[in-house]
């Protein structure tokens, strides 16, 4: 009842949101009543307490012990519910439990992260990033570390990540070492090292955003359903998938919701816990994302809730009332392939008591037939209170090859005392270890082959270990001198290449096959591809017509790819006949960044008739066919002869000779040739302009083709 009034109190106070510097905060100011309003304060509060909604009450909810959130994009409640796209989704509902009457609180996405988290309508503009938009206000995640509570935000960030949908990263307030890798997640579930609150933020596909549902229903059946069938969650666990809206629009504010009016659409709600009431238990109660905060909050023992999950219900119509009873969780702890004499990382158990009455301990001890390769240490003391819990951690140290056993005790004046948990431990004999762990390649040029980079196999280990294969993928190669084993206290090189075959992040990894104890060994590699491209200017065209005697001018862009700032050459290639192509500039380097311009310039010739030509060509049927210069020496003499000779008849005939040959060395075929057709021939020819980039003999190469017709 108390906890209503202060809810129905909420109402009559005007809120006020802002943003300054990027930072955003809310104002409160309570509405001062005036002395002649109190009655009817009294009249509305006494309304409020008899008409109050069935959650209104907030019966207690069970303390969960591990609390997970994933949330799904943009479909709306009968797309999912029922859905044959969601086979696996709809398996929970039946199994488990769905609010029918769940309804999102704006348009678009981001606002109802931010009520998911800090339980206010923070902006409703999806562009803002966590550089632009840093926020520092109330959220579960302060909640949690203020009373020494523990929380994750595993993050997918491999395909399309989207900052708006990873409400966290935005929080100043909170520590951001807990941002890490979704892939984190299965080693934290493997190990039982997972936080009290884990926020799972799938990439843009695996949510429903870029891909169809099917697609992020196999994701949650492949990354979720180990978890739900997990020891750890089946003992306390609470699971809640939702979705952030429907697909409608409209936008609402902190304003509307005090108002009590939602835009967001109805979604579909999935509540997944061994605590539920009832196995396909639905709730037609009327629940928003504050909701679903007050639940997560409340349920992991809080006692203040951010924004407005302190006034929402908490959805305990899903739950029956938790037993109260002492805990050692997980109940099993293994710790695979650990080298014999060395000693594991520890790993966590906890004892909670969850009783009303503090637990008085009386021994905590590690029994069985290989106690001696187990130790631990606590902080448990021995007295636990009512509600609080301890840490006990477990290490491995195997004294011989095989498996080991033990049992971890805690000894108790709890009704079920002793609680225990299984330990097993696997040894190995062998081990092998890479040096470095990732290679970084940098900017290598398309085509090109880096530098080789060395990685250093090693044995540490106390028996040889057999190497099966050394394997690496994508745009990367290897070679080794490791042959088949690798013996104790021994090591090899592995040297790797990167050749890019397109531009761009490139990854690999190189994976060694053996059999030690933590086989597969890997190395991430990485590399960028550079390279440049040659296309038509916007303010020009790759075709051209022109007349012969005139210029056709081409200019072209080169540009790099992801950041070539190689030195290239330029060629023009297919000009016509009687005419000239040329590059300016014929070489330039690239800056890495923006594109440069090269000018490509075809110079044609005008056509013309040429005049009869001058060249001598002797009578055809009639002269031998002499060069000129022996005829004209033939004339010579015998003009010299017509000279000498005495007798009139004589000189006469020599003259008409004389005649004859002169004048038959301009008819019958002879004399001057006929006038010819010069310059660039008239048609269509495609001539091509190339780029390259040369380092000793290999050679990057693109070109383009320029189309010109000459008329």
């Amino acid at each position: 009842m108390g906890h209503f009034v202060t809810a129905g109190l909420r109402m009559l106070e005007c809120r006020g949101v802002f943003t300054y510097s990027g930072q955003y905060f809310s104002g409160l100011e309570t509405v001062k009543m005036k002395q002649s309003r109190r009655l009817s304060l009294v009249l509305f509060l006494s309304f409020v307490l008899v008409s109050a909604p069935a959650w209104a009450q907030a019966p207690s909810l069970p303390h969960f012990g591990h609390v997970f959130i994933v949330v799904e994009e943009n479909h709306g409640y009968t797309s999912v519910v029922g859905s044959s796209s969601m086979p696996y989704l709809n398996s929970l509902i039946s199994h488990y439990g769905l609010a029918t009457n769940s309804v999102a609180d704006t348009h678009p996405s981001i606002g109802n992260y931010f009520m998911l988290t800090t339980g206010h309508i923070l902006t409703n503009n999806d562009s803002e990033t966590p550089s632009s938009f840093p926020v520092s206000v109330d959220n579960i995640a302060h909640e949690l570390e203020l009373v020494g509570g523990t929380w994750k935000d595993y993050r997918e960030m491999t395909g399309t990540y989207y900052p708006r949908h990873d409400p966290l990263a935005y929080m100043t307030n909170i520590n951001n070492a807990n941002l890490v890798l979704f892939t984190q997640f299965a080693t934290d579930l493997a190990n039982g090292n997972l936080p009290d609150l884990s926020w799972i933020v799938p990439n843009g596909c695996d949510d429903a955003h870029d891909c169809a549902l099917s697609t992020a229903d196999s994701w949650l059946q492949i990354n979720v359903d180990p978890l739900i069938k997990s020891a750890l969650f089946q003992q306390d666990g609470l699971l809640i998938i939702t979705f952030d809206e429907s697909s409608g629009s409209g936008s609402c504010t902190d304003s509307d919701i005090q108002a009590g009016t939602w835009c967001g659409g109805q979604v579909a709600t999935v509540i997944v816990s061994p605590l539920l009431v009832s196995a396909g238990f639905k709730s037609s109660n009327s629940y928003h994302h504050e909701s679903v905060l007050r639940l997560m909050s409340e349920g992991l023992g809080l006692t203040t809730f951010p924004g407005f999950s302190s006034g929402a219900g908490n959805m305990s119509d899903f739950f029956a009332a938790a037993p109260a009873v002492v805990t050692l969780l997980p109940a099993t702890l293994t710790f695979p392939n650990q080298e014999v004499g060395t000693t594991s990382a520890p790993h966590a158990v906890t004892l909670k008591n969850g009783t009303s009455s503090p637990l008085g301990i009386g021994s905590i001890a590690i029994s069985g037939a290989n106690s001696g390769s187990f130790a631990e240490t606590n902080n448990c003391g021995s007295s636990l209170a009512a509600g609080a819990s301890c840490a006990i951690n477990v290490t491995f140290t195997p004294t011989a090859a095989g498996t080991a056993t033990a049992t971890l005790t805690v000894t108790d004046n709890a009704a079920a005392s002793p609680q225990t948990a299984l330990l097993t431990g696997a040894a190995a004999t062998g081990m092998l270890t890479v040096s470095p762990a990732s290679l970084s390649f940098g900017n290598q040029v398309v085509g090109f082959t880096s530098p080789p980079q060395a990685v250093t196999l090693t044995n540490p280990g106390n028996a040889p270990v057999a190497v099966s294969s050394i394997a690496v993928n994508a745009n990367f190669a290897q070679t080794d001198n490791c042959g088949s084993s690798v013996g104790t206290g021994m090591n090899c090189t592995i040297n790797v290449t990167f050749t890019p075959t397109a531009p761009g992040s490139q990854n690999g990894k190189v994976t060694v096959s053996d059999d030690a104890g933590n086989s597969p060994q890997t190395i991430a590699l990485g590399g960028v591809g550079q390279d440049f491209a040659i296309a038509a200017d916007a303010s020009s065209v790759s075709s051209a017509t022109v007349s012969g005697g005139q210029s056709a001018i081409y200019k072209l862009d080169i540009a790099p790819k992801e950041g070539f700032n190689q030195q290239l050459s330029f060629s023009c290639s297919g000009a016509p006949a009687a005419s000239k192509c040329s590059i300016s500039p014929a070489s330039l380097s690239l800056n890495g960044t923006s594109a440069s311009v090269v000018t490509a310039t075809v110079t044609t010739t005008a056509r013309s008739a040429l005049a009869p030509s001058a060249k001598w060509v002797p009578p055809l049927g009639v002269w031998p066919h002499w060069p000129p210069a022996a005829w004209f020496l033939v004339c010579l003499a015998m003009l010299a002869w017509v000279a000498l000779v005495r007798y009139r008849r004589t000189r006469l005939a020599l003259g008409l000779a004389l005649l004859s040959i002169l004048l038959g060395t301009s008819c019958g075929g002879g004399g001057m040739t006929p006038a010819v057709t010069s310059g660039t021939p008239a048609g269509t020819y495609n001539l091509t302009v190339s780029g390259s980039f040369t380092s000793g003999s290999h050679q990057l190469l693109h070109s383009m083709t320029l189309k010109l017709t000459v008329r």
